[in-house]
Parts: structure tokens; C-alpha cells; sequence
């Protein structure tokens, strides 16, 4: 029984631990997905059409080589005279048989209502974990709303990349 309160009592630390993906020091979401059976042509119209799907649209296409850029911002929670968002790339490579995804230049913004932008990128958000108190708990907070979003997004996409129109 002591256990069981130690662990309800220790559950909001485990929770709240951070969970975005570091690679080299920075913010960045990659992963590699077998699609048996399926050519690079119908993959790559599949990556078109779910990009459409999740209303992102692609800054930069090659067919040839069944590459698509998407450069976006999304809105993060924020007060009311805060407005916080993220911008992001992401790139999507098809073949024969399999896509792989990479999420990167991953940056904060914070838009203070008729002051400058407070533009932060995931590195330095990485960096402030570092730091102890206020700057790393609100740090935390940020990365887990960054990763939240972006795991969301990644589920989206895979989704509408398995299944066929």
C-alpha cells in the first residue's frame, strides 16, 4: 500500500518529463516507414495528397526524385497578449516501398502584441533545459507542447500515407 501513494505521489514527475526528440543538440523528428508493395509514384501522390489533407501545402516538390518540402507555422497556446507559434520544415522522401520523414528548423515564436518577436530556436530551447528554475520549467513546458504538436502531426501523416484514396 505504501507503494501504490508513493507512485500516485511520484506520477505528475514521470509525467511531466520531457519527451521531444533531441538530435544534435536540437529539435528534430525522423523516421523511416516500409510500405510493402507500393511504388514511389503512388507513395509520392499519396505524400501530395495527405499534405493536402492536413492543409499544408508543399513549398518545394520534385517528382523525380519524390521529394517534398513543407515550410509551415503552427499556433501554440498562448495568453491573450501572447500568441505563440511554431515554425517548422519538413521534408518527405518516397521510394519504391517506403518514405521517410524528417522534422527540423524547428523554431519558437512568441509574438508579444505590437512588440518585436521573440524568435527562439530549438537549440536554445534544449540549451535552457539546462538552466534550473522558472527558465526550465517554462522550457519544459515548451518542449512538450512542441512535441505534442508535432507527434500529432506525424501520426496524421503516417496515417494518410498507409492507406490508399
Amino acid at each position: 500500500m505504501k507503494y501504490l501513494i508513493l507512485l500516485l505521489w511520484l506520477l505528475p514527475f514521470f509525467t511531466q518529463a520531457q519527451t521531444a526528440h533531441i538530435d544534435d543538440g536540437r529539435v528534430a523528428y525522423r523516421e523511416r516507414i516500409t510500405v510493402n508493395g507500393v511504388n514511389r509514384q503512388e507513395l509520392y501522390r499519396r505524400a501530395g495528397a495527405a499534405l493536402s489533407s492536413l492543409n499544408l501545402k508543399a513549398d518545394s516538390t520534385d517528382e523525380q526524385s519524390g521529394l517534398l518540402v513543407v515550410r509551415d507555422r503552427m499556433r501554440l497556446t498562448g495568453m491573450h497578449s501572447l500568441r505563440n507559434f511554431m515554425s517548422y520544415e519538413l521534408r518527405l522522401q518516397v521510394e519504391d516501398g517506403a518514405y521517410e520523414y524528417r522534422i527540423d528548423s524547428i523554431v519558437w515564436i512568441t509574438d508579444p502584441r505590437g512588440e518585436e518577436l521573440i524568435v527562439t530556436p530549438s537549440k536554445k530551447l534544449v540549451d535552457n533545459m539546462e538552466v534550473t528554475g522558472p527558465t526550465a520549467a517554462k522550457t519544459e513546458k515548451q518542449l512538450n507542447e512542441i512535441d505534442m504538436r508535432l507527434q500529432k502531426l506525424i501520426a496524421l501523416l503516417n496515417k494518410a500515407m498507409r492507406k490508399p484514396d
